[in-house]
């Protein structure tokens, strides 16, 4: 029996594995879905991650996995049936996402009965009880059972010297070119990484489905945004921290 970690390079699964460490919990193995769609800085927060890990618990391996293909290899892959025969996949749907199936769910169900009988650590924090109710048997959620939140895990990160800057720009952190993430994500994304927008955006012209579930495209949010910027003051902030996220959130301070 092998006792596993899945490690996203997010605040929760961060502090759980910390948490595990800490409480001399069982671990023999950490995996990390590469979808990618990282982050440049974000990949080598997970490479600095790895690093501080195997220095608190040496014996333990830190495996990378990967996708098949990529997103945009699946993005572009033509329907040879269907309503939609002849059209690109384009952006995935909201619900039954085929980028959630392809790019992680797959790799990782391949790695798991790869490894066979096995325990996993899964960082599900005690503010989602929906998704604890959802657990599989052989799963494990440390934080959950330990009355840990979000909050409470950006603190006990913070404790422990693993402070993220991507959260600085992000409340939450994962593929990029997300559909389902929030528009101030997005807000975010365009001002720090307009080559990754702009990559986006060209996408989005190319897809039969539109970028949000109610219609909104991309060229429609640029419009948007666009206008906000003629509207509104922004030098007044440091470039590198957003300061929609602070103003509602509890995000790691960089004052502190």
């Amino acid at each position: 029996m092998q006792y596993i970690a899945s490690f996203s390079g997010g605040k929760d699964s961060t502090a759980m594995i910390l948490k595990v460490i800490e409480l001399g919990l069982p671990l023999d193995r950490i995996v990390f879905c590469d979808t990618g769609l990282e982050f440049g800085e974000q990949r080598n927060i997970i490479r600095i991650a790895e690093r501080k890990f195997k220095e608190l618990k040496p014996n333990v391996e830190f495996n990378w996995i990967k996708p098949e293909k990529t997103f945009e290899e699946y993005f572009y892959t033509v329907n040879n049936t269907g309503k939609r025969k002849g059209q690109i996949w384009g952006w995935p749907f909201m619900i039954g996402a085929w980028c959630n199936s392809r790019l992680k769910l797959k790799p990782l169900n391949k790695y798991f009965k790869q490894v066979g009988d096995h325990k996993r650590y899964v960082g599900i924090a005690a503010d989602e009880p929906e998704r604890y109710k959802r657990l599989k048997s052989n799963c494990i959620a440390p934080l959950y059972l330990l009355g840990m939140n979000e909050c409470s895990c950006l603190n006990y990160i913070k404790e422990k010297g693993f402070r993220n800057p991507m959260y600085w720009k992000f409340e939450r952190l994962g593929c990029y070119l997300c559909p389902k993430q929030s528009l101030n994500s997005l807000r975010s994304l365009r001002r720090h990484y307009p080559d990754l927008w702009n990559k986006m955006l060209r996408m989005d012209r190319d897809s039969p489905v539109t970028f949000k579930a109610d219609g909104t495209t991309l060229e429609e949010l640029e419009k948007k945004f666009k206008y906000e910027d003629m509207n509104t003051v922004t030098n007044y902030y440091p470039v590198l921290v957003e300061p929609r996220l602070f103003a509602s959130t509890k995000q790691i301070s960089i004052f502190d």
